[in-house]
């Protein structure tokens, strides 16, 4: 648990830090061409957990490891990652 007092305050600053690096036309560019976030977005929190259910129940995983499958499938990718399982 200590370990979250020194990932936290380093998550947060390279959050902030590419916050800073936005500028307007990247926003612009969203609105131009949404599909490929939207896309990324709709695979990561729908297709996903439906693939690790459809193969937890396929390979007859034990419960434990079925709801392992379940949570990494249901985690953001990326440094914020690291937060959900200190």
């Amino acid at each position: 648990m200590n370990a979250i007092w020194i990932v936290l305050p380093i998550l947060t600053l390279l959050m902030f830090e590419l916050g800073l690096t936005l500028q307007i036309e990247d926003f612009k560019l969203f609105r131009q061409r949404p599909r490929p976030i939207i896309a990324g977005l709709i695979g990561q929190i729908l297709f996903l957990p439906i693939l690790a259910f459809i193969l937890g129940y396929i390979f007859r995983l034990e419960p434990l490891f079925f709801i392992g499958v379940m949570l990494i499938a249901r985690s953001p990718g990326g440094s914020s990652s690291n937060i959900f399982f200190l």
